[in-house]
């Protein structure tokens, strides 16, 4: 379970169940002559599970990409919600933040983390350490400070370190805390890389594949996790995921693209049953399937 401490030092949205956090609004992205988005929007709602999916190729991680800045959008606009947390517990006004064109460090200081589809974590490094790195932006004191470990950088360290154990605690990293992340295996490193994320803290989490490449036993203690952040640390998320399965049990709502355009959107109920969907996605899966 995650303190109120950590919980309260979210860096997060604040609003109301059911608002919207996440505005994307017809945003389009060429590379050269390929159109890679062609005016996609949606909204991703505070305390929901956002599931993006669609066949390989269909632009998931660009959306992704556009949200988290590391891609601009030539065409539209992507915009979050959020309000300030005051002592009492009450919140203020909502608040407007463009994203569009910020870089991704300005992006992740107004609460929006992710995960990459092929890890992106320091290997020779500890678990320990590559979760401490995911603080970065909350820690104040300078470089110099921080190296010579004096009296203010010291506490502030120690008070980071506080929250790295509880994230430890909640992914149970506790037996592979002080190993190097290269030499654990493939399921722990995702695992350890949704950590990194969450010590940031964020109101909105990005997920490009969190379960590419596991088995079923680690696709559902990863489906766990993922519920287990949202749930405990009252974070929004957004999901890529190829599964099915695991899309449908955990999700609460699914935008499909294909070949760069939105083609549905709705319920996992509703997206299962959209003929639109059945074609581009599920029925492509069943051909597939049925020749094996």
């Amino acid at each position: 379970m995650l303190t109120r401490a950590y919980q309260h030092s979210l860096r997060g949205s604040h609003l109301p169940a059911g608002q919207p956090v996440l505005e994307v609004d017809n945003i389009s992205l060429r590379f050269g002559g390929v159109k890679a988005l062609r005016d996609i929007s949606l909204t991703v709602t505070e305390g929901s599970v956002h599931a993006i999916i669609g066949p390989n190729g269909a632009g998931k991680s660009s959306l992704l990409n556009c949200i988290s800045g590391l891609y601009h959008p030539q065409e539209g606009q992507i915009r979050l919600h959020s309000a300030p947390l005051a002592a009492d517990g009450t919140t203020g006004e909502v608040r407007t933040h463009l994203l569009t064109s910020l870089p991704p460090y300005k992006i992740a200081r107004l609460g929006v983390a992710r995960s990459f589809q092929n890890i992106e974590l320091f290997h020779g490094l500890t678990v320990l350490e590559n979760l401490m790195l995911g603080r970065h932006i909350h820690m104040k004191k300078s470089v110099l400070a921080s190296m010579l470990w004096l009296g203010p950088a010291r506490k502030q360290e120690i008070e980071h370190r506080h929250l790295v154990e509880e994230v430890i605690d909640l992914l149970q990293l506790q037996a592979v805390r002080n190993k190097p992340v290269g030499s654990l295996a493939y399921g722990v490193q995702k695992r350890v890389e949704l950590g990194r994320a969450l010590c940031l803290q964020p109101a909105l989490l990005l997920l490009d594949e969190p379960m590419a490449g596991m088995n079923a036993e680690e696709k559902e203690d990863m489906a766990r996790y993922v519920l287990d952040v949202h749930e405990l640390a009252n974070v929004t998320v957004v999901l890529i995921e190829h599964d099915m399965n695991v899309v449908m049990d955990i999700s609460d709502r699914v935008t499909v693209l294909d070949f760069g355009a939105k083609i549905a959107d709705g319920t996992p109920d509703e997206v299962k049953a959209d003929p639109a969907v059945v074609e581009a996605y599920l029925g492509a899966e069943d051909e597939e399937e049925d020749r094996g």
